[in-house]
């Protein structure tokens, strides 16, 4: 007997380590470069007092060459330059042949002026692409090989810009020290997690013994429960040790880079800020990946299905069997961890690929992407339910899979808008045939006792991907560039194919578990037609008051709203990747006990009135914050606001008396239409407040008709029927029956379809 199975234990250690601890190394070094990058340019702006040149008095191409050697000469003698003409050899020379310093002068956007012939006639980079430098109103935009530096025009009302351009070479100073830095602290993260995994190993081999022992006298449920306690623990201490050696050690060196860049008393508190923001969303990242590799890792081998009597009726399952719903834990996870990388960059990729169409403006066109793709997440979630249940699980997962697949590569290779918004409808309908899919594996391969476990799993991994994907896609977006998100994601995708040949394929086939028939609807009085279950006022009143405001305002605000805002304001993609993260930790953490607490209720109607005051007072909080502030704040009253809505809606519904008669299932489906269409209308209505002269006053206007809705419904709706009242059929089969017997597909389904993109 080998209860802790210590070397088992280390050779899966072994492996997570390997998986996690370069993906940290590698975002903390996509950190590094951009602080290094930002503080450089910042640096060498503010020490050449670039402020105090006024370029925009320039007339000609003379007096605009005398302020570029003007310029030069004060760069030549920065510490900054003497850094880069000692790294690059170049002790002498003009500062422009180094830097590649071009200026320009711009009246109403478009350059005039230019020391460089070949940008006369170009646009300046517009306010989506242009980024705020640390502690400066300066504000810059990269192209592959330049950085272009915005500097606020004297006399507002001239019309006229500055635009100083520097070559990307002149912060690849000490390059190669960051990178060996870097490999540095992957090396002291591994040395120290194998070290610590090293004395956990001896450990278990030691308390094996005790283990074993309580399993020869018969204690073997007190064992298993020992084993998994000890393992967790071993783990745990294991992956912080290594994660902490790693994060501590380029902590240390991006602190010593920023400091010899802008000088000791330079690292303010908003840089130190930033700083543990940055490292706290990696470790956050680091965190979930390893929990969720942990599924696969730490699981045994891989569930069979169980054995068949000779009527062909399930035997008891074994324990490998009864747990084989967990096998679809990792692969929703890498699968929302691939679409969502694209989460926080959606509408500003639209706007780089954005051509003039008559009639549309700029801000309605940046949001059709956002806005196709979730209409085509709806149509599959509701054409493919006959699919599923004909055919299983397979087919819509395995076309999904490749949809979506495809649907990555071709964001990826799109060369215009048009062909954007169409990969994002190949990938929208491939998500939604996908995630119905993972559902239906899950309902498959539970019954009556796992049945809750089992979404709760599925659940778990799917806000986890969400999360990671989010603030890893804004972090590649802002080093690498958009293109390579698409490329990314559709990389990952591509793994969940892989694993699903290697660890679903067991799951394809063999006896689904055991289901209770469904209710009839004879049981609550007849029949109704679906135009009078419609035509209901309860059934109105949630669908057009709570279900659908709800859906515009998570989409439009999360998927359209905040990356497009807060590009405006100069926010880089990584700030943009925190702030959305936010929404599926309140999901993650939060969710759970908030449906605990909405459970005990008398009537949904009050955490839906609750959802709706934290939704409506997300928009208003606009009154009083703004930017960054006001952004965050809003993301997390959403996030709260959904964490009591999504549940309560569905079950308002299904506890109407109209919803018995015609049916939970086709109750249900018909109710979340409503949340549909509202998905796909929230980014085209955030659109047109983008359009305002006054961002602010437009959002706290739109949480003011957010609170009239709330109150309209809890004026108009009556309170639904009792869930526990069996006088009136209740809300299951027989008053007998337990609630966890109830067959749950369409309930599933729904909270698939509200996962935390949707409301």
């Amino acid at each position: 007997m080998d209860a802790l199975n210590p070397m088992r234990f280390s050779a899966r250690m072994t492996l997570l380590l390997i998986l996690t601890l370069p993906l940290s190394a590698f975002l903390s070094y996509v950190v590094f470069e951009r602080l290094h990058e930002q503080h450089f340019l910042s640096a060498s702006m503010f020490e050449a007092g670039i402020k105090e040149i006024r370029f925009q008095n320039a007339t000609d191409l003379e007096d605009l060459s005398q302020r570029q050697t003007e310029l030069s000469e004060k760069l030549r003698a920065t510490a900054v330059f003497k850094a880069v003409t000692q790294k690059t050899g170049q002790q002498s020379g003009d500062a422009s042949s180094v830097f590649g310093l071009e200026l320009a002068l711009a009246r109403n956007g478009v350059v005039t002026l230019s020391t460089n012939a070949n940008q006369i006639g170009a646009d300046l980079p517009n306010a989506y692409r242009l980024k705020k430098l640390p502690d400066d109103e300066l504000k810059y935009a990269s192209t592959q090989d330049h950085f272009q530096i915005i500097l606020p025009p004297a006399q507002p009302e001239s019309g006229v810009t500055a635009m100083v351009t520097l070559d990307k070479a002149v912060t690849a100073a000490n390059g190669e020290q960051r990178e060996r830095q870097m490999w540095e602290s992957l090396a002291r993260g591994f040395a120290a997690g194998f070290a610590v995994l090293a004395g956990m190993t001896l450990l278990l081999i030691v308390l094996n013994r005790v283990a074993n022992t309580s399993v020869e006298e018969g204690d073997g449920k007190g064992a298993r429960r020992f084993a998994r306690l000890v393992r967790a623990g071993a783990g745990i201490l294991t992956a912080a040790s290594a994660h902490g050696a790693l994060f501590v050690t380029a902590w240390l060196a991006i602190q010593a880079d920023l400091t010899s860049a802008q000088g000791e008393t330079a690292y303010s508190g908003p840089d130190f800020i930033a700083l543990v923001a940055d490292n706290a969303t990696i470790m956050l990242i680091a965190l979930l990946i390893a929990v969720e590799m942990s599924v696969v890792l730490f699981a045994g081998r891989t569930p069979t299905e169980p054995s068949q009597t000779a009527d062909n009726a399930p035997s008891v399952p074994t324990p490998e069997a009864s747990e084989l719903y967990k096998a679809m834990r990792p692969a929703i996870f890498l699968f929302l961890f691939g679409v969502d990388l694209s989460m926080s960059i959606l509408p500003l990729h639209m706007e780089r690929l954005y051509e003039i169409i008559p009639g549309v403006s700029r801000e309605f066109a940046l949001g059709l992407p956002v806005a196709v793709e979730f209409l085509c997440v709806g149509v599959a979630i509701f054409v493919s339910g006959a699919w599923l249940d004909r055919k299983g699980w397979v087919p819509p997962f395995a076309v999904g899979l490749l949809l979506t697949l495809a649907g990555g590569l071709y964001s990826w290779l799109a060369p215009d808008a048009l062909q954007f918004v169409l990969s994002r409808a190949i990938l929208g309908f491939g998500y939604g045939l996908t995630l119905l899919a993972a559902q239906g594996f899950v309902v498959r391969h539970t019954d009556t006792r796992t049945k809750t476990q089992g979404l709760a799993h599925l659940f778990a991994g799917l806000y986890s991907g969400s999360i990671c994907g989010a603030a890893t896609g804004a972090l590649i977006a802002e080093r690498f560039g958009y293109e390579a998100v698409f490329l990314t994601g559709a990389l990952l995708v591509f793994t969940v194919v892989a694993y699903a040949v290697i660890y679903l394929r067991r799951g394809a086939s063999g006896p689904a578990a055991p289901k209770a028939p469904a209710p009839s609807s004879s049981a609550h009085g007849g029949e109704i037609t679906i135009w009078r279950f419609l035509g209901d006022r309860n059934v109105i009143a949630v669908s057009l008051l709570s279900s659908l405001p709800a859906a515009i305002a998570a989409i439009g605000f999360m998927h359209y709203f905040t990356p497009v805002y807060l590009s405006r304001i100069g926010a880089p993609e990584a700030k943009i990747g925190q702030i959305l993260m936010l929404f599926g930790l309140c999901m993650t953490f939060l969710g759970p006990v908030v449906g605990r607490l909405a459970d005990r209720m008398p009537s949904k109607k009050i955490p839906i009135f609750i959802g709706g005051l934290l939704g409506s007072a997300a928009f208003l909080s606009f009154i009083g914050l703004q930017g960054v502030a006001a952004t965050s704040c809003a993301v997390i009253l959403l996030g709260l606001s959904n964490c009591f809505v999504l549940s309560s809606q569905s079950a308002y519904v299904l506890h109407l008396d109209v919803s018995k008669k015609l049916g939970e299932g086709k109750a249900l489906g018909l109710f979340r239409a409503s949340s549909r269409i509202g998905q796909m209308l929230g980014p085209m209505l955030f659109a047109g407040l983008v359009g305002l002269s006054d961002i602010r006053y437009g959002v706290a206007v739109l949480g003011g008709a957010y609170l009239i809705t709330v109150i309209l419904f809890q004026l108009l709706a009556a309170r639904e029927t009792p869930a526990g009242d069996s006088g009136k059929a209740g809300e299951s089969l027989t008053p007998a029956e337990p609630r966890s017997q109830r067959p749950p597909s369409r309930h599933s389904q729904s909270a698939i379809s509200s996962r935390s993109k949707t409301a």
